[in-house]
């Protein structure tokens, strides 16, 4: 728990509001929030991406916009139209589920499909893949690992946050490992500071947590409003 690494927290973690339900007031809440403490993103449903950008603007911090989220089913063009019209709306990174199902059935071809039609129709926006590793054989969730990579996927997340598993040390570990060249960022279940210098520790390059404030703490010079 370096001194160096606990100053960098906050701009490696991605303040996530992903309830369905969730008011606007919320969505605004967590918007403000994150750029108080200078987070490196905002990551919300496509509804909520406009709302936060007029929040983000004139600072580092990004929106996220979360598609397909969180079963990954839709076909690629479904896919690659929702990441389109979420960054028309003003999303600068993209957190989406590779097809779950494509996965349990063998079909690469398809989530290769999907990964080059998001990259094709999103041109220079940061793409993180979800695996959900808990829901997957490791075969499976490799293979999909390498499929992102060769489609050209930015990063590759462990977890949804809904599935049946969330981050863990070891799990990132093995992320890590597999990741190539890829980014990875740790989610599902990250609630203290120290779980999230634990995961950066173990190769995570950004945290997704619903409770920034918690994890990050106070950045010195963050934006409030």
């Amino acid at each position: 728990m370096g001194q160096a690494l606990l100053s960098r927290l906050a701009g490696k973690v991605d303040a996530t509001l992903l309830v369905p339900w969730a008011t606007p007031a919320e969505v605004e809440r967590v918007a403000e929030e994150g750029c108080g403490l200078g987070v490196a993103a905002i990551c919300v449903l496509p509804y909520h991406v406009r709302r936060c950008a007029a929040i983000t603007a004139g600072t580092p911090v990004a929106v996220a916009a979360a598609i397909s989220f969180p079963t990954g089913g839709a076909p690629p063009d479904v896919k690659a139209i929702e990441a389109a019209a979420a960054v028309s709306d003003g999303a600068r990174e993209l957190d989406l589920v590779v097809n779950l199902g494509a996965v349990r059935a063998g079909d690469w071809s398809l989530v290769e499909q999907e990964v080059r039609a998001v990259r094709d129709s999103c041109p220079g926006i940061l793409t993180k893949w979800i695996v959900e590793m808990d829901a997957l054989r490791e075969a499976e969730w490799k293979r999909a690992v390498r499929v992102v990579e060769e489609g050209g996927g930015d990063f590759v997340k462990n977890a949804t946050g809904t599935g049946p598993g969330g981050a863990s040390v070891a799990g990132i570990r093995a992320l890590r490992a597999a990741a190539g060249g890829m980014g990875v960022k740790a989610a599902g279940g990250i609630r203290t500071r120290a779980a999230a210098l634990a995961l950066l520790e173990a190769g995570a390059n950004r945290i997704g947590t619903s409770v920034a404030s918690t994890v990050a703490g106070p950045a010195p010079g963050g934006r409030t409003r």
